[in-house]
């Protein structure tokens, strides 16, 4: 049985718990052992600086974040990606 699932955080207020419930979601994906990617387009990058120690943000770049949890900071637009189950559909 499949049971993947798709999780978006999006408002155009700020202060509202975006990156901080990504983060969270995204350390429980890593702590579970559950495959997961987490996509950023905030330019400052706060969801990529808040799980790793020392990155080097450059736009459209991926980062591994333990074993399981993927990261790309693309602060310009929302990347195409080639993942199971879509056909480089927009997440």
């Amino acid at each position: 049985m499949n049971s993947e699932v798709e999780v978006g955080f999006a408002n155009d207020k700020g202060g509202c718990g975006k990156t901080t419930g990504a983060s969270h979601l995204l350390w429980w994906a890593e702590e579970n052992a559950v495959p997961a990617i987490g996509i950023t387009t905030d330019p400052q990058g706060n969801l990529i600086q808040r799980l790793l120690d020392d990155p080097k943000l450059q736009p459209d770049r991926r980062f591994q974040y333990g074993k399981y949890v993927e990261l790309v900071f693309s602060p310009h637009h929302v990347p195409m990606l080639h993942t199971k189950g879509t056909a480089g559909g927009r997440l």
